[in-house]
């Protein structure tokens, strides 16, 4: 059984509380990650800094990157797994369709698993609690 768990998140400007950056073209770290500047269009992030993913149609790409995983408020999103169109795994991932997630308060995309047997692709939480669920998981923002 581990003893502790390491993800990796994209910076945020206010400590990875569910809401877009306050000041997304200063942030520099989201073109450290491919998934994230493929998608990313400063001027529309611009005119929704501050606002919560929940309060969102179109949220910002780090949405999916676990950015918001210290958010004081629920918010659900549609979730294409990465790997869905890899060629490379096309035999284990090619079916997996978009799934709704609702994540809670301090939740992650690891909370979340996918059940690859599922002829669904369906996504199903862990228990309640784990990983920081429930506001178990803390963290102090590190500089930029």
């Amino acid at each position: 059984m581990p003893a502790h768990l390491s993800i990796r998140v994209p910076w945020h400007d206010a400590r990875w509380d569910g809401t877009v950056c306050r000041d997304p073209a200063a942030n520099c770290h989201c073109i450290e990650y491919e998934n994230i500047l493929a998608r990313k269009v400063v001027s529309v992030e611009i005119g929704q800094r501050g606002k919560h993913f929940a309060d969102l149609d179109r949220k910002p790409p780090c949405h999916d990157e676990s950015a918001g995983f210290l958010s004081a408020r629920p918010w659900a999103t549609d979730h294409e797994h990465p790997y869905k169109n890899w060629k490379l795994v096309a035999n284990s991932h090619a079916h997996l369709e978009p799934a709704r997630v609702n994540l809670s308060e301090a939740d992650s995309f690891v909370n979340h698993c996918v059940v690859v047997g599922s002829s669904l692709g369906s996504l199903i939480h862990t228990a309640p609690g784990s990983f920081g669920g429930s506001g178990g998981l803390r963290t102090k923002r590190s500089g930029c």
